[in-house]
């Protein structure tokens, strides 16, 4: 009988492996409860599409906007739905130049490591880089003010 070696375990960058390794979806739904007070800008229903993605394991994201801002204020509510963020772009910003695109992600805070990750993607494709421990830091410190 031969021991066979375990599947390929992801990598994941060592300031991400304690986030990765204690994300639960109680985690997370604490997180986006801290989010919301920290940005004062709840929506109930916004916040149960939130809890629902949380639950299904998928991305999960709140934004930095709000509601006098409906493009940006709208843009997690598709990708909590389920659309990538090149989709839920697309819908709202459907003539808009790249640049009001690329001002959308910074709206968007990702809540969990996936969500984060698949932020990232979303600016290499716009030819940016941000890396998740960056974006994930939009979750504790209010990124629409200055440092």
């Amino acid at each position: 009988m031969t021991a066979h070696a375990p599947a390929a375990i992801p990598a994941v960058p060592g300031s991400l492996a304690s986030e990765y390794i204690n994300e639960t979806p109680i985690t997370v739904s604490a997180k986006l409860n801290a989010v919301i007070a920290l940005y004062d800008n709840c929506c109930d229903r916004f916040r149960d599409l939130a809890v629902e993605a949380i639950r299904a394991g998928r991305s999960a994201f709140w934004t930095t906007a709000s509601h006098h801002s409906a493009r940006a204020y709208e843009l997690p509510v598709h990708i909590n739905k389920g659309a990538s963020i090149a989709e839920a772009l697309e819908q709202e910003y459907p003539s808009h130049p790249q640049g009001k695109r690329l001002a959308g992600l910074d709206t968007l805070i990702p809540l969990n490591l996936k969500a984060a990750t698949a932020l990232s993607i979303a600016y290499e494709d716009f030819g940016t880089w941000r890396d998740e421990a960056e974006l994930l830091a939009r979750a504790v410190r209010d990124v629409r003010r200055a440092a």
